[in-house]
């Protein structure tokens, strides 16, 4: 679930968990937002269970219906110093780590992108190990959870710019420091993937945007939905909370739009959030069903084609998701192209093809921009 602060985002998000949890699967809702407002949402219905090293586990102690429900309040300072220590503790050198121990986790989650990119990798982890069926992730406000959704491509594109994986291992390492810092970027590199894959399969995992009613809420939502569609992750659907009728549908045309009325009492533990999940359930079927936004968000980000020709008179199209953009920025810096749009920027590492190519022109259009490529005579092999 993303969405600003204040507009009923965990609420949303646990009215859903008590919803499947109802229909009888085994559902884990995590928290990756600093506000850990599950406790207050729950109310009663909670009672602490263990305190482990990375996170504040929570049992639903409500009844949930046929399935299960559990909480996790995700501690990005307390997996900062479990990581840490795991490193310094095995993959350095003593020396080296008794050096490195003396940072401490605060000094790392302080650099920017290091608690969204911990909190994204606990989730991915959580989301593998096969303990439950459905996992619903209660996001951070708006800028933080698209800075949590763009870090791993970003992160792994920086670091196969800088240090090239096929240099880094093609090597036997010379030093205990050189052995430290190849095995930092493989990790690096295999939690960015595993995230990467996450965020980006539409089969398995989808994004529910949170939004308020009124002309200025739904502004910024249509820029939150042109900025995931640079991040890539597929989206299910808007919720628009606490809506006053179905004015403005407009706003968000080719999605899947469910407006869910304003309660009369704030809903706090498992039953009053067992009502909202209902009414959540009655406004998604009269939204009808998801047809136009799964195929929509099914559809990979950016995709290549041959347009026309073969050879140097190849023509090839790149196309990007970009919905509800205006304006989009585009360069290429090198391998990568570089765009922006919504205050948002991404590296979109071009496809082996394209990095033969050069660009011949760009258009935008019904939430895609699509940019022509034509071989480079100079560097397409023949």
């Amino acid at each position: 679930m993303v969405g600003k602060g204040g507009v009923g985002k965990s609420t949303i998000a646990s009215a859903s968990a008590v919803a499947a949890a109802r229909a009888g699967e085994r559902v884990l809702l995590v928290s990756l937002d600093e506000a850990h407002s599950l406790r207050d949402v729950f109310g009663a219905d909670i009672a602490d269970i263990a305190d482990s090293a990375d996170s504040a586990d929570i049992a639903v102690t409500g009844a949930v219906g046929r399935g299960s429900l559990e909480l996790r309040e995700v501690d990005t300072l307390a997996l900062a110093a479990r990581r840490w220590g795991a490193l310094t503790g095995s993959a350095l050198g003593p020396r080296i780590a008794e050096t490195a121990g003396e940072l401490l986790p605060e000094e790392l989650t302080a650099a920017p992108g290091v608690q969204e990119f911990l909190g994204m990798a606990e989730v991915a982890d959580l989301a593998a190990c096969g303990r439950w069926d459905r996992v619903v992730v209660d996001c951070p406000p708006t800028g933080a959870a698209l800075r949590m959704l763009e870090i791993p491509s970003a992160l792994s594109a920086y670091l196969e710019r800088l240090w090239p994986r096929h240099r880094r291992l093609g090597r036997i390492p010379s030093s205990a420091r050189m052995l430290a810092a190849v095995g930092a970027a493989e990790q690096l590199e295999s939690s960015a993937s595993r995230i990467g894959t996450l965020v980006g399969d539409g089969a398995h995992s989808a994004v529910t945007v949170v939004t308020a009613p009124g002309g200025v809420a739904a502004a910024e939502t249509r820029r939150v939905l042109t900025a995931l569609g640079l991040a890539g992750p597929p989206v299910h659907s808007v919720v628009v909370n606490r809506s006053r009728g179905a004015d403005g549908a407009e706003a968000y045309d080719g999605l899947r739009v469910v407006r869910v009325p304003e309660a009369e009492d704030e809903p706090v533990g498992v039953a009053a959030l067992a009502r909202l999940s209902e009414a959540l359930d009655r406004a998604a079927d009269s939204a009808g069903p998801a047809t136009a936004t799964s195929a929509r968000g099914s559809a990979s980000a950016t995709t290549v084609h041959l347009e026309s020709g073969t050879g140097l008179d190849s023509v090839y199209t790149l196309s990007v998701r970009m919905p509800f953009a205006d304006e989009v920025k585009a360069g290429r810096a090198g391998d990568d192209l570089v765009l922006t749009a919504g205050g948002v920027r991404r590296r979109v590492p071009l496809a082996p093809v394209l990095r033969r190519c050069t660009v011949q022109d760009a258009t935008l259009g019904k939430g895609v921009l699509r940019i022509r490529f034509r071989p480079d005579p100079e560097v397409w092999p023949l």
